[in-house]
């Protein structure tokens, strides 16, 4: 009895400690023993966007992910990511994002769960996310789906959106994994819709069950609405540290560690780019005012939308303050309002704020 007591302990030891030992070899678990687990990766490369001309670039970022157990299968991971795309001009075009899952996962079989958070692309303005996620296990392959909803934001207009990815991994040994997402993004900007297709290949190693890995990833983003049409090209190389189980795989972090994501949106977001200041871009153009410096505040309306806005013609500030002006890689001028003084608004904004400024006058 005392015999049998004593090797259940020294079993129980072993599994605990995420191995046994049979006949002085080490035998190693399907998967380590879960704890907190997370991975680091940076990558850069070329990148090219092809809206009016073709404009090439360097492409680069970096992305954290944090997966803690809580409690009868139940896990939380963190999820902060950065990425920047510099045109050969020298513009940059910056975002960054943070995201939260929360899911139950079966590590022999499936995980499902929700998840949710946000992302700030210069180009596309703010984009919140929420949705259901779920992954399928098989014992050389893995199918992930997830689907959201989308809310859009940039400066005074308001978006929603619909988003259906699917990703199958493809694990040719336990440390080598070929991943190939396509994911369909619908928006409504405005009144204006648009349709994004993504399509992205990965090729991962981890190298002799250390904390390193090494990545290739290709990745092409196409935008199409009623007057833009918009296609992003790149090809990054990265590493990956991680902090895991000693000994783990690629295999095993991805179903017991951080194995879920979100991609990163193109760098004009998922909205197009919608909020050039172009004059080309807008109808029922009517002179307000004019400010000191001459320039002068229109009311017009978007050659897609209904809405009515405030705000000022790129072309003229050009004439007046030209380093408040660039032009995009859609061939479109933008302003930058905030060297202007001023603010983009709708016209219940300008009226409201009209109102205020001769109340304050007249007390």
């Amino acid at each position: 009895m005392l015999r049998k007591s004593l090797l259940a302990h020294v079993a129980a030891s072993a599994l605990a400690a995420g191995s046994i030992s049979v006949g002085g070899q080490a035998l190693a678990q399907s998967f380590p023993m879960p704890g907190v687990q997370a991975h680091v990766d940076l990558y850069g490369g070329f990148g090219a966007l092809n809206w009016n001309d073709t404009d090439s670039g360097f492409a680069f970022g970096g992305a954290g992910r944090a997966n803690a157990p809580l409690m009868d299968r139940w896990n939380l991971q963190l999820d902060a990511q950065g990425s920047a795309f510099v045109f050969s001009g020298g513009k940059s075009a910056p975002q960054f994002g943070g995201y939260a899952h929360l899911y139950r996962r079966d590590p022999s079989n499936h995980a499902f769960g929700v998840f949710g958070g946000a992302n700030y692309a210069r180009e596309g303005g703010s984009t919140y996310q929420f949705g259901l996620e779920g992954q399928k296990y098989w014992e050389q392959f893995t199918f992930y789906v997830q689907g959201s909803v989308l809310s859009l934001h940039d400066g005074p207009v308001d978006g929603w959106g619909l988003q259906l990815r699917k990703e199958g991994q493809w694990f040719l040994t336990d440390d080598t994994a070929l991943l190939g997402d396509v994911m369909w993004t619908y928006t409504d900007v405005d009144g204006q819709g648009g349709n994004t297709l993504t399509l992205a290949g990965t090729l991962m190693h981890r190298f002799n069950g250390g904390p390193f890995s090494g990545f290739l990833q290709g990745r092409y983003d196409g935008f199409e609405n009623q007057y833009v049409s918009v296609d992003q090209w790149s090809a990054v190389a990265g590493v990956r540290v991680s902090a895991d189980a000693l000994g783990s795989t690629d295999k095993s972090h991805r179903r017991t560690g951080a194995g879920m994501d979100v991609l990163q949106a193109p760098i004009y977001g998922f909205s197009g780019p919608l909020l050039a200041s172009d004059r080309r871009l807008k109808r029922d153009v009517k002179l307000l005012r004019r400010l000191a410096n001459g320039i002068g505040l229109y009311r017009y309306r978007y050659v897609w939308s209904d809405t009515v806005y405030v705000g000022v013609m790129a072309q003229e500030v050009a004439t007046i303050v030209p380093d408040a002006v660039v032009q995009g890689a859609d061939g479109y001028l933008r302003v930058d309002y905030g060297r202007l003084g001023i603010s983009l608004m709708t016209w219940g904004q300008w009226l409201a704020a009209n109102r205020a400024g001769e109340l304050a006058a007249a007390a």
